[in-house]
């Protein structure tokens, strides 16, 4: 494996579960400024990156704002993309999202889902985004022999991530849980709890990553998920049943109606026959400590990063 690792956005959540040398800040490096990709990775002789970075906001944020979101992060990537290859580095990897994948697939997300169909309106510009990332990468592998390659990411858990309202779904639950608990009151959810949804522990993403980077024979974009399916309801129950929490859990809705988006790789297992995933009750310990005890360290109130 090479030294000088830098991984941009390696201060939000998936970035600070990364081991590597350089984790610049954007006041260190901006990547919207091609200029400080060209000096940071120039001063700190760099030779491989990987990008976590992105332009991201709560729901209702991405919902007013495609235009921002979608430029900034299509800029991003050109530009990094752009410095590392002027800069002769052989080893990138950007990081993407199953949210460029079309909206219309209700069962599991493969690498073949990928362009058939539109992406959600609802978050257009983030979403669209990650539809164009590939197709970057792409280009430099077929104009410049290049060996650059991303992943797509599914719902990823574990330490570090944000917990509260806005956060995503674990984070939200273990949130309202706690807040439950404190407060004496039920733990109230839209829906009815039978959406199935599949979650993969933050480390292992960090490890498979920092695997499929020095991988010459991967070129194609990879799903990085466990496949593990549950409920929301089921999911919830067991966050509770690891918290002690004995109030109730409230639904606002008892209709039958379903969906199910689970995200699995066609390629991880072939790749990687012998790894395993980390089991979905595992990962909520150990986030679940983590959380406690950033409550306790706050004095009662998480960290919000």
């Amino acid at each position: 494996m090479l030294s000088k690792l830098c991984v941009f956005g390696g201060r939000g959540f998936l970035g600070k579960n990364i081991v590597a040398d350089f984790k610049p800040g954007r006041a260190e490096c901006d990547l919207l400024l091609p200029l400080d990709i060209r000096a940071f990775l120039e001063n700190h002789e760099v030779e491989s990156v990987i990008n976590c970075a992105a332009e991201h906001g709560s729901y209702s944020q991405m919902a007013t704002e495609h235009t921002m979101y979608l430029q900034n992060n299509v800029l991003m990537s050109i530009n990094l993309l752009r410095e590392c290859h002027d800069s002769d580095i052989e080893n990138v990897l950007l990081v993407g999202s199953i949210s460029g994948f079309p909206e219309n697939v209700n069962g599991v997300i493969t690498e073949d889902e990928f362009f058939n169909g539109e992406v959600s309106v609802a978050n257009y510009g983030y979403n669209m985004s990650k539809r164009i990332i590939p197709s970057l990468v792409k280009t430099y592998q077929l104009d410049f022999g290049r060996k650059y390659k991303m992943v797509h990411l599914g719902n990823i858990f574990g330490p570090e991530m944000i917990f509260g309202h806005e956060a995503t779904v674990v984070g939200n639950l273990i949130y309202k849980v706690w807040e439950g608990e404190k407060q004496g009151t039920p733990v109230r959810l839209f829906g009815n709890g039978k959406d199935v949804r599949s979650l993969t522990y933050v480390k292992d993403a960090a490890w498979l990553i920092k695997e499929i980077i020095y991988r010459d024979e991967i070129l194609e974009p990879i799903i990085i998920s466990s496949g593990y399916e549950i409920t929301i309801g089921e999911l919830v129950s067991l966050i509770a049943e690891k918290m002690n929490f004995e109030g109730n859990i409230l639904f606002s809705s008892d209709e039958t109606a379903y969906s199910r988006k689970v995200a699995k790789s066609n390629l991880i297992n072939s790749t990687f026959p012998s790894f395993e995933f980390t089991s979905i009750s595992q990962g909520l310990d150990e986030t679940i400590d983590y959380f406690l005890s950033a409550v306790k360290e706050f004095d009662g109130w998480p960290p919000l990063t």
